[in-house]
């Protein structure tokens, strides 16, 4: 990125449909969704090669994803369902969501893992130590949520996009509590709010809006747009 240069193609395998990738905290391996598959790959970051191939089961169509402590959390679209991917073994369990799951976010130091639902208007809580899933609906109006984000201190971003299955395009972006599963603020962006991202320190909050063309910056703290 510092020359603005392409270093490497990594030839995986045509017809796949990749769709997301996460790095693990010490940047070793790259873990990427391959949608049409239904598998997430396992790339050496150093030698750029793939290691593992992790098959999720047929029509699960993996989507958004996180690295919550040492497992992969996957969200799978056509499952309803998060796939659980233990990489050191292996291991992969399936948590059904009741909902067209899309991305996947951690939160309180990996106690929660939270998944939006697009179909339902939803994003469901699960945790971890328990297994308890609980489903936090979204206030009225909602057309669809899509990617989401944790602050460390527990406060989740949800972007509410809306345009697929014919439905209008949002411009809402919500803050759920992650602690008491309840929405505490809807916040004004762009439409069609697709992708979030929050500062380090946690005052601002990134949002790219597909249908506008346009990024709006948050100021967490007000819970209001500041910039455009």
């Amino acid at each position: 990125p510092r020359m603005d240069r392409v270093t490497a193609r990594i030839p995986v395998g045509p017809g796949l449909h990749l769709a997301h990738v996460v790095l693990d905290a010490g940047s070793r391996y790259a873990y990427v969704s391959a949608n049409e598959a239904s598998q997430v790959l396992r790339i050496d970051a150093r030698t750029r090669q793939v290691m593992n191939r992790y098959d999720l089961g047929a029509s699960r169509r993996p989507h958004g994803m996180r690295l919550c402590g040492e497992r992969l959390y996957v969200a799978n679209m056509d499952g309803r369902s998060l796939s659980v991917i233990e990489p050191a073994t292996g291991a992969i369990r399936e948590v059904p969501v009741g909902g067209v799951a899309v991305q996947v976010a951690c939160a309180l130091g990996g106690r929660y893992v939270f998944a939006s639902l697009y179909d339902t208007r939803e994003v469901v809580r699960l945790e971890v130590a328990t297994g308890a899933l609980i489903r936090i609906a979204l206030p009225a109006g909602a057309q669809g949520p899509v990617q989401l984000y944790s602050r460390p201190d527990g406060r989740l971003y949800v972007c509410d996009q809306g345009l697929l299955l014919d439905r209008p395009a949002s411009n809402k972006l919500f803050e759920i509590d992650a602690q008491t599963a309840t929405v505490t603020a809807t916040i004004e962006v762009g439409r069609g709010a697709h992708g979030v991202v929050v500062s380090d320190d946690g005052m601002t909050a990134f949002v790219t809006n597909v249908a506008d063309n346009t990024v709006t910056v948050v100021d967490t703290a007000a819970r209001r747009a500041v910039a455009t």
